[in-house]
């Protein structure tokens, strides 16, 4: 998996110029292992029904957006279409621009010999920079750099550019060095020329380096909204070409799709909770209102600040094999099942970063943040969600089952006394049934 970044600190407006038409015949990714979840699959739902994302999107939100005139991001900041400078901002920036050619559209023949075997599926979801299949406003890094003083500030990394020298040849190996090669044009020219013979048959095998660069651009297309184009091509590239070092940022982008635009059927469809930590295990759950078990309550009891010398915690602490026994009676007795939901009100604070130039840390938040670290993107791509050790809803559900649990174990233990029974190693077919009618078995 590709290092994750701190984001800058510096904030570039930057305009994103869309002239083509949102990507329906994207790849067709072969299902990920199956995944539980509550998610109605219907293959009419999408123009691809052999991926895990066509399913019936019953959310309530708009519809996904299809007009290239629409793929602006919903921000005051740029919804007018235009890249907002002062006066020594636009000197550098057009001094720059020069230097990169940026507004060269004349047609590079080796480019556009390698352009043209590139699918038209494919064609539709990549940036280009200049040349006759220019779509995108590019702000140059090194204007970035000297008018904010940050060495790392640069626009789209995956953006192409027809005037950047080409290089048939077996390409320079990547070694490893992703801040070396971040973006298309830090490759060398062997490298570009070989990213652009692989655009035209996208395939495993190759440095992670190239489907890197692919992924990145898909979470601009993320951040625009067309969404189902972008993870379409999330899903093809870490399950159907197998590049799992990438599958670290997939489920940072669907809490992202959640979190901006209340869309949760990406992570029921793309996130194997195999994967997850008891972290994001637990946000997962929550999120796709997924089924808590024994064993979930079993982890998070000890996390929700049950103070030590509380008679239930120690209760609990020091009889592992009645808790064991009684937990799962506990959550049949709250909830009429094993396998219980918390109520659909619980659910985690999320918030994305609103800060302009600012890495806005909020004390006690974890933190998210998808890979593209594109200047005009850093207000996007950093989100903070609540940790649900700290909601009081989580930690008295929890509290509750840890006090029903206790409940029994005291209620088993009282039994015993009067019956002179043995405190410890009692069998199990003798234990306190609070769902039956106690008769005495021994």
């Amino acid at each position: 998996m590709s290092p994750k970044k701190e984001p800058s600190r510096n904030y570039v407006q930057a305009t994103l110029v869309t002239k083509q038409k949102a990507a329906s015949d994207v790849p067709k990714p072969v299902k990920k292992p199956e995944i539980t979840s509550d998610a109605q699959v219907d293959p009419k739902a999408s123009p691809d029904s052999n991926s895990n994302i066509s399913e019936v999107d019953t959310e309530a939100d708009d519809d996904i957006y299809s007009d290239p005139k629409q793929l602006i991001m919903d921000d005051p900041y740029t919804r007018s279409g235009k890249v907002k400078m002062d006066d020594f901002d636009l000197q550098i920036y057009h001094e720059e621009r020069s230097k990169l050619k940026l507004d060269n559209d004349q047609p590079n023949p080796v480019f556009e010999k390698l352009y043209a075997n590139i699918p038209e599926s494919t064609k539709k979801i990549l940036w280009i920079a200049n040349g006759p299949h220019k779509n995108f406003e590019y702000f140059p890094p090194s204007a970035a750099k000297q008018v904010h003083g940050y060495i790392e500030a640069h626009d789209e990394l995956s953006a192409l550019f027809e005037t950047d020298e080409l290089e048939p040849g077996t390409p320079e190996s990547f070694r490893g060095q992703l801040d070396l090669f971040n973006t298309y044009s830090s490759f060398t020219p062997k490298q570009r020329y070989h990213y652009l013979e692989w655009l035209s048959n996208p395939h495993a095998g190759e440095e992670f380096q190239y489907p890197w660069l692919l992924y990145q651009g898909m979470e601009r297309h993320m951040v625009l909204k067309n969404l189902d184009v972008a993870f379409h091509w999330f899903e093809f590239i870490v399950y159907t070409l197998d590049y799992v070092e990438l599958g670290g940022y997939l489920f940072s982008d669907t809490l992202y799709a959640y979190a901006k635009f209340k869309k949760i059927k990406y992570m029921r469809a793309l996130i194997d909770p195999k994967d997850l930590d008891s972290r994001d295990l637990l946000l997962y759950k929550l999120l796709i209102e997924a089924p808590f078990d024994a064993d979930d309550v079993s982890y998070w009891m000890w996390k929700v600040g049950l103070p030590e010398n509380d008679l239930d915690f120690t209760t609990l602490k020091e009889y592992t094999a009645l808790r064991s026994y009684y937990l799962p009676l506990a959550i049949q007795s709250l909830y009429g099942t094993l396998n219980f939901k918390f109520p659909s009100t619980l659910k985690p604070k999320i918030y994305i970063n609103s800060g302009i130039g600012e890495n806005e840390v909020k004390s006690g938040f974890n933190q998210y943040f998808f890979e593209n670290i594109s200047t005009d993107l850093e207000r996007q791509r950093i989100m903070w969600v609540q940790p649900m050790n700290e909601s009081d809803e989580f930690k008295n559900a929890i509290k509750e089952l840890v006090h029903t649990t206790a409940e029994f174990i005291r209620i088993e233990f009282k039994r015993r006394k009067e019956k002179g029974l043995k405190i410890r190693n009692a069998k199990v077919k003798n234990m306190y049934n609070p769902f039956a009618d106690q008769t005495d078995k021994n």
